[in-house]
């Protein structure tokens, strides 16, 4: 049965480039009902067939080897076809039906949509961990339903669907040019109740890639705009859940000679926090756009990771927070460079905080090798292999123990992705 099952990834790509274009439309509210139910309770202990499946109860996932939960799954015929795993569903075809197991409740239902898409995705709400849509895409046209609803809405109106969440859902629109590349045209913001655009966004060159990302934190709502996968140029906007504009960068570049002009982010504790680099200030703001606090900085200004600048003061690169605390990381010359694209805050070792990336020639190359065999995995890399690198280090700060300190790291080219229809 293993080896009938495959995980889904599912990736969010970004391409280099500007150009966007921004409008409130004004479109026709649709509502289309479809024939029947389209989530039916099934009861499959008659079935004859029967598969066990391994579950990884800490991370609501498919498992493999050891597992602390095993589930089983009962059939109409021998084998199935699977399609996806989320949180606590399992999706799956099953005698040319489309099903899903809630393992949470030991609860099958049959889903009835055409069961002759190319591909489906399901949508699980990060808010109310509930399963609220499907989308079936063939000939790179989609359709979103809504199970709550029991709605078929935008048709074949889009060359894909993403499924945010229960309130709303991303289309958009790629064209085909003269070597039959698919450009993205257009990205829109989509109500689940009925078909009504309720963002869009013209995307006016070839080389930029928009998409929506839904964020939840300290139980808020956030759907942020991103464009672009530059240094240079970027568009960028946070909006709530009621679509009231936080921030946006409003096609200015985010940086310039390695100053940051401008930028916007989202911390832990669910503020928004905005650097204005016109007026040199540094603002704290609520989900609700409300201001809490304000600092003017007159300093050389990197960037922003969360609630943190990174600034440069006197060849010192320091974290700066809204009330003017810094936090050291390390010195800098004309011989390192910092780069922007690989810092920000992710987890290395264990340890999740703010990681600034900066090239160094004279970095210690057994530093860089011991943290890449320890760390990263990479079993198949030499030593003498990392001369083929630029190398340096990532300086760190973790605010749940206070700590700082620096890995050694080697640094590769900024990877294009190929553009997928369907992530």
């Amino acid at each position: 049965m293993k080896d009938k099952i495959s995980k889904i990834l599912l990736i969010a790509f970004l391409l280099f480039g500007f150009g966007v274009l921004a409008f409130m439309p004004n479109t026709p509210e649709q509502n289309v009902e479809v024939s029947a139910s389209l989530l039916t309770k099934e009861d499959p202990n008659d079935y004859d067939y029967s598969y066990e499946l391994g579950i990884d109860t800490k991370n609501n996932t498919l498992c493999y080897g050891e597992c602390d939960r095993t589930i089983v799954i009962k059939t109409e015929k021998p084998g199935i076809e699977y399609l996806s795993a989320q949180d606590y569903y399992l999706f799956y075809k099953d005698n040319n039906k489309i099903k899903m197991f809630d393992y949470k409740n030991n609860t099958t239902y049959i889903i009835n949509i055409v069961p002759s898409y190319e591909r489906y995705y399901f949508g699980i709400d990060k808010y109310n961990g509930k399963f609220f849509g499907v989308v079936g895409v063939v000939n790179d046209k989609a359709t979103y339903y809504n199970i709550k609803l029991n709605k078929k809405l935008y048709e074949n109106k889009y060359s894909q669907i993403n499924l945010l969440s229960d309130d709303y859902i991303e289309g958009i629109v790629f064209e085909k040019d003269e070597n039959k590349n698919n450009i993205q045209k257009r990205v829109e913001l989509l109500s689940t109740e009925k078909e009504k655009v309720l963002l869009s966004y013209k995307n006016t060159s070839k080389d930029a890639y928009l998409f929506f990302e839904h964020k939840i934190v300290k139980n808020n709502d956030y759907y942020i705009l991103h464009s672009g996968y530059a240094e240079e140029s970027f568009y960028k906007a946070i909006f709530n859940r009621k679509l009231e504009t936080l921030y946006s960068n409003d096609y200015k570049n985010q940086t310039e000679n390695g100053k940051l002009l401008i930028d916007g982010d989202i911390a832990d504790n669910g503020n928004i926090y905005i650097y204005d680099g016109d007026n040199l200030t540094y603002t704290e703001y609520n989900y609700r756009g409300q201001m809490i606090n304000k600092l003017k900085c007159n300093y050389n200004v990197i960037m922003l990771i969360k609630e943190y600048l990174v600034v440069n003061i006197e060849n010192n690169i320091v974290l700066m927070d809204i009330n003017g605390n810094t936090i050291n990381l390390t010195t800098i010359d004309d011989s390192k460079k910092i780069h922007t694209l690989l810092s920000g805050w992710y987890t290395e070792d264990n340890k999740e905080g703010v990681y600034v990336v900066i090239e160094e020639s004279k970095a210690d190359i057994n530093d860089v090798y011991n943290t890449c065999k320890k760390i990263n995995n990479c079993d198949d890399l030499k030593k003498e292999d990392l001369l083929e690198y630029a190398v340096g280090y990532k300086y760190y700060y973790i605010p749940s123990t206070k700590e700082t300190g620096r890995l050694g790291t080697y640094i590769g080219g900024y990877a294009n992705p190929e553009l997928n229809l369907n992530p």
